[in-house]
């Protein structure tokens, strides 16, 4: 009679729950371990974002700065905004960009995922880098639409800035990763020892 491997799903008879425990979590130690440090990387950046102090050293100079950002890309598309801080507005709307309005939060998640992954910290700081100006980028995009829509339908605003564009900045964050992962870490079929 042949005794079933313990990767087949079978734990052999006679070991204690403490010892199956112990030699499942041995054998996921790498995937435990991303897990981990994606869950402390989020955890962290979150609680950074959303403590008091983070506002005026961390948030408001983002804030600001897509502001500003964007207010340029609507001047070059012919919208004549003015941006005051936060506020970017014109005759035909406008647009303030808060603490949801940034990309930080979708920014965290992304890091959180690269960071986590096991792959080298030049592939990884190349992605973090690529992935945190790919989205601040795409949210720029986002402000600009959004302007646009704030003069000509109040009701197509709304949809847009509450469920169209929350779902697609999160989507477009995972998707990002998946490229990074598929792009940058995920080793060609042809190259052998690299």
């Amino acid at each position: 009679m042949r005794r079933k491997r313990i990767d087949e799903g079978e734990w052999p008879a006679g070991r204690s729950p403490h010892k199956r425990i112990a030699e499942s979590i041995r054998m996921n130690r790498d995937l435990l371990k991303a897990y981990t440090i994606f869950a402390l990387f989020t955890g962290v950046g979150f609680a950074i974002v959303l403590a008091d102090w983070s506002s005026g050293y961390f948030l408001d100079p983002i804030n600001c700065f897509t502001a500003s950002a964007s207010g340029w890309i609507i001047n070059l598309l012919g919208g004549q905004s003015t941006v005051t801080q936060t506020h970017i507005s014109s005759p035909y709307g406008g647009v303030s960009i808060a603490e949801g309005c940034n990309s930080v939060y979708v920014t965290i998640l992304f890091l959180a995922g690269v960071f986590a992954f096991p792959t080298s910290w030049r592939k990884k700081w190349l992605g973090a880098l690529l992935g945190t100006v790919a989205l601040f980028v795409i949210n720029l995009v986002r402000v600009a639409t959004l302007f646009y829509l704030s003069g000509s339908n109040t009701w197509l605003f709304q949809e847009a800035h509450l469920h169209i564009w929350q779902f697609a900045i999160i989507l477009i964050g995972g998707l990002l990763w998946l490229l990074w992962y598929d792009k940058i870490v995920k080793e060609p079929k042809n190259a052998k020892g690299l």
